[in-house]
């Protein structure tokens, strides 16, 4: 079976903002046959684009959707979710309960799941790999220590 990308939904939500950016270009690199989404996915973006006052968003959210084959829950994907999640709670970690949904959705039709932030080629579909969190745009200010009250 050729190789095929599942693309999760801040990999989508990108496509939504910019259709020119450098995820269409390694799209069609790849080839539009091979790329496809979760259906968790196209909740998330529905749901995200209802809550907006943006028909122009809402409008982006089903361009996308209407060029991305859009996959319905596969019936053993639950057997992949309780694998991924026990690999994950023993290292201690912990991801997004749809993240690991969309993660054992893409294992269970055989897919690479495609997560920010976007890798230089897309990663081969034999497994799942959660990426690391996307890095900060700035850096968290320090806290601040305690101002001592004076007494009067």
């Amino acid at each position: 079976m050729a190789a095929r990308y599942l693309l999760d939904t801040n990999i989508l939500s990108r496509l939504v903002r910019d259709p020119q950016c450098s995820i269409a270009q390694r799209i069609a690199r790849v080839g539009e046959a091979k790329v496809c989404t979760s259906i968790i996915v196209a909740c998330e973006l529905r749901h995200g684009a209802a809550r907006s006052s943006s028909t122009r968003l809402k409008e982006q959210v089903e361009a996308v959707l209407g060029a991305v084959e859009v996959l319905p829950f596969a019936a053993d994907a639950d057997r992949h979710y309780v694998a991924i999640r026990d690999a994950v709670e023993r290292r201690g970690l912990s991801i997004g309960a749809n993240d690991l949904l969309i993660a054992a959705h893409a294992r269970s039709v055989d897919a690479g799941a495609v997560p920010l932030p976007a890798r230089r080629s897309l990663p081969s579909p034999k497994r799942f790999q959660p990426a690391p969190p996307p890095p900060c745009e700035t850096a968290p200010a320090p806290p601040r220590a305690p101002v001592p009250r004076s007494a009067h």
